[in-house]
């Protein structure tokens, strides 16, 4: 057997499984999302411009997938009994992501037609239970699937929620800032995705343990948790704590902060940062500063960090489809300045096609600059 026979059989499970289950999903489903389909939903209902959450998004995921202040329909949910309540509609969707050009400087061009496939389970399993799950299969590891996040939630009131799962330390956090998962650029966040001397990047996933919820009129949102040191699948070692408040200044303005503390492989250390999010008249604006105070050997000093970025981008929003966004970020990551633009076409609610450049604007003394540019369609059903 050859070499491209065994990449392809993985890859031939996992888009049969995408598929079937989509076959067996009820057929009023018309190619929408899975909350879309219980609730009749538009994208936009949720979405600023998917996958950006908009304020009703925000309380809908915290909710648990519910909308606040009202009871589920029997239409949309099934009583089994006292014990048992689950939705209807099968909590399935899936996410093709196709990538016809891919060009870095000084390297070749990349046809990476299909790139990525993603099956995601998020709903109710029980009346205050929720739960996500993503399985997810993509060219760099030979289409082998893997199980990317899962997440269970216990949502009795808006006060007081309990979640657990592998994923983010901050995957329970609604606001754009903190989320490099949902974030509309192909290019992540340089503040998240470096690991600076422990070795510890925010955007990987950890198993964790947090409790999340709202005070004062809603204008008040907290995260606490712990979470396994190094990201052990397994949840050994050292064990880290993660805490995050943040404030609705006024409505559409949002300013918080977070801290994360903990040892990865005998290194000690300390993240915190302050962060802000506007959303007035069609512009969107994310902004974060973070301090990072890592050991780089064991028992040494701590060398401090300070990187960030600051994101713009703006939603043409038509009453009817299509959606246009133009997009730029700015990513400040010690030595290193990036600049990542994109312009976002949606031509459909659920199909996203993006053009993206990425650039360094400034590194290291001896380092030349990169740049690389992307193109992408996604289907999201």
């Amino acid at each position: 057997m050859t070499r491209s026979s065994e990449r392809a059989k993985p890859l031939a499970v996992t888009l049969a499984g995408i598929f079937a289950l989509v076959l067996l999903a009820p057929h009023q489903a018309e190619a929408i999302p899975a909350f879309a389909r219980k609730y009749g939903f538009e994208c936009t209902q949720c979405h600023t411009a998917w996958p950006k959450l908009n304020a009703f998004g925000r309380d809908f995921k915290m909710n648990g997938y519910r909308i606040e202040g009202e009871l589920e329909d029997e239409e949309l949910s099934q009583v089994v009994s006292d014990f048992q309540n689950w939705d209807k509609s099968f909590p399935i969707s899936g996410h093709l992501k196709f990538r016809p050009f891919d060009k870095k400087e000084n390297h070749d061009s990349k046809i990476r037609a299909f790139h990525e496939g993603e099956v995601i389970f998020a709903g109710r399993a029980y009346e205050n239970v929720s739960l996500f799950a993503e399985i997810e299969a993509e060219d760099e590891n030979d289409f082998v699937p893997e199980f990317a996040q899962g997440v269970v939630a216990w949502n009795p009131m808006p006060e007081a929620n309990l979640a657990m799962g592998w994923g983010p330390i901050f995957w329970a956090d609604p606001f754009n800032t903190l989320s490099d998962v949902r974030r509309l650029t192909l290019t992540h966040k340089g503040s998240f995705d470096m690991g600076f001397g422990a070795g510890e990047r925010l955007r990987k996933a950890s198993q964790w343990i947090g409790a999340y919820g709202r005070l004062a009129d809603n204008r008040v949102y907290y995260l606490g948790g712990v979470t396994a040191g190094g990201h052990q699948v397994e949840g050994e070692g050292d064990k880290d704590v993660f805490g995050r408040l943040a404030f609705e200044v006024t409505p559409g303005v949002y300013a918080g902060g977070y801290v994360f503390d903990g040892t990865n492989a005998g290194l000690d250390f300390t993240r915190y940062g302050f962060d802000v999010q506007i959303e007035k008249s069609g512009f969107n604006i994310n902004g974060l500063v973070q301090v990072a105070d890592d050991q780089s050997v064991i028992g040494g000093p701590k060398d401090s960090v300070t990187t960030g970025y600051a994101e713009v981008f703006y939603t043409f929003q038509p009453e009817s489809m299509p959606l246009i966004v133009p997009l730029a970020r700015v990513d400040f990551l010690d030595d290193f300045t990036d600049l990542t633009t994109a312009l976002i076409f949606y031509p459909v609610q659920n199909i996203k096609a993006l053009a993206e450049f990425w650039t360094n604007l400034d590194t290291p003394a001896g380092l030349d600059k990169n740049n690389r540019f992307r193109i992408q369609i996604e289907l999201l059903f």
